[in-house]
């Protein structure tokens, strides 16, 4: 039977009213999406706010600990009175460290360049060879050899037969061996320097010997412990122990079979939770710092027990403030510092949570490949990298900062590696070029860098 037409008007009319129902559903989507939007574009309004009055509260902690010591010569410690903060006895404290302005400068200039160091390809890494270093007229001279990985899959190692470094292009006083897979860090064995450790793109371990003296590669030996890129790697200030961590989320501890040599055999392998970003070693303990946990590990290597060391000024904040990009334990075994994602560096007496010194001046965020590194006997100063081509070297008695040089490199400097002692510095950047920097004698950096 044909409907009739009051049957087709309710149709049409039920019809109309589904239609305005999924608009009225389709209007609310888009208004729920816009406030989703807005709040997000809110929530990292805030977190940039949240950076900003850290950075804040870190300069007016420094500025309050000049006041309370007269000017900032190097007086009481800057987390005095922080809740939390250890004890130091009075004959321990920052008294005892040399005064401002007391410790070497960097010089404006490097002693040599090396362009084009890697042929064409980026420079990922770099590290000074340990050795027997001694001032000359026109510079440095010693053994003082420096390796540098390419994204090229190759090591290359520069040094010059007559033991006094100068500037030149990537040429035939490169001695260069394939890795198989680009090494992202480099490190020499640090009691006589003659072993190369590389952590590669594939998350093998390169081994390379390299015989004091030369630049020529006498054996490497490859091992595979990690399924994933190596990010850093250390060893221990003995050599008998080499600690790789990976974006698999492993550290593995090897020990040498013998002192300055030997076979290294895995000792140990564990994973954490996130991926790990930086070790270290300080005497006897492994110091691990791993994304999105406000702490840092403290591995035993005779027990392999676990301590965990707030990142915070105070033990019970949980909040992860910021990352722990590169840690450096100080010459003296005294001190750790941790080169962060923020406009800041932190120094902690070591073992503790202590902000011993809270460096700033440079600039640094979520995407930075932060370094820092110790220059000096001792604890004398410190050198970082920034967001830019600039290098900061700050004296750590007082935290200020001792010398900026704008223009190091022409890029931003991927990587930095301070030698195991003196006042000795590489540096690598995106521009392709590995520098050589040294400090001045007492008195003459900064009239050198005016």
């Amino acid at each position: 039977p044909t409907p009739s037409a009051s049957s087709k008007n309710e149709r049409m009319t039920e019809l109309l009213g589904s239609l305005g129902e999924m608009a009225v559903d389709e209007g609310e989507a888009a208004m729920w999406k816009k406030r989703a939007l807005e709040s997000e574009a809110a929530v990292l309004r805030l977190q940039k706010r949240v950076a900003e009055l850290e950075s804040e509260n870190d300069l007016l902690a420094l500025a309050n600990a000049d006041l309370r010591g007269g000017g900032g010569g190097g007086g009481g410690g800057d987390d005095e009175g922080t809740p939390g903060a250890p004890e130091r006895d009075a004959g321990d404290g920052f008294e005892a460290l040399r005064v401002h302005g007391e410790c070497d400068a960097l010089r404006r200039f490097p002693d040599a360049s090396i362009f084009g160091a890697c042929e064409g390809a980026n420079v990922v890494a770099c590290a000074l060879r340990p050795g027997q270093g001694r001032e000359a007229a026109g510079g440095w001279a010693g053994t003082w050899d420096v390796a540098c990985a390419g994204a090229d899959g190759a090591v290359r190692l520069y040094g010059d037969a007559a033991g006094h470094w100068s500037s030149c292009d990537a040429a035939a006083a490169a001695r260069t061996t394939a890795c198989g897979s680009p090494a992202i860090c480099l490190a020499w064995e640090p009691t006589h320097g003659e072993r190369l450790a590389a952590g590669c793109m594939d998350g093998s371990l390169q081994l390379l010997d390299v015989p004091l003296g030369h630049c020529d590669v006498a054996g490497a030996r490859r091992v595979k412990d990690h399924e994933k890129r190596v990010v850093c790697l250390s060893w221990s200030r003995d050599g008998r122990c080499l600690a790789t961590c990976a974006r698999d989320k492993s550290v593995v501890i090897y020990a040498a079979s013998a002192p300055h040599g030997g076979q290294l055999a895995k000792k140990h392998t564990f994973v954490l939770p996130t991926n790990p970003e930086s070790l270290c070693f300080a005497g006897d303990t492994l110091i691990v710092a791993a994304r999105e946990e406000p702490f840092m590990r403290h591995v035993d290597l005779h027990t392999l027990a676990e301590t965990r060391v707030s990142k915070n000024r105070s033990a019970w904040d949980t909040h992860v403030s910021f990352e722990a990009l590169h840690l450096a334990a100080s010459p003296d075994g005294k001190y750790l510092a941790a080169a962060t994602d923020q406009h800041k560096h932190v120094v902690y007496p070591m073992g503790t949570n202590a902000h011993a010194r809270v460096l700033t001046g440079h600039s640094a965020d979520e995407y930075a490949n932060a370094r820092v590194g110790w220059l000096g006997d001792g604890a004398a100063s410190l050198v970082s990298n920034s967001a830019d081509p600039a290098l900061f070297q700050w004296d750590f008695a007082s935290g200020k900062l001792l010398t900026k040089i704008d223009r190091a490199h022409e890029q931003g400097i991927r990587n930095l590696d301070a030698a195991v002692s003196g006042d000795k510095l590489a540096t690598c950047s995106f521009d392709k070029s590995v520098k050589l920097w040294s400090a001045a004698p007492h008195g003459l950096g900064g009239a050198e860098g005016q």
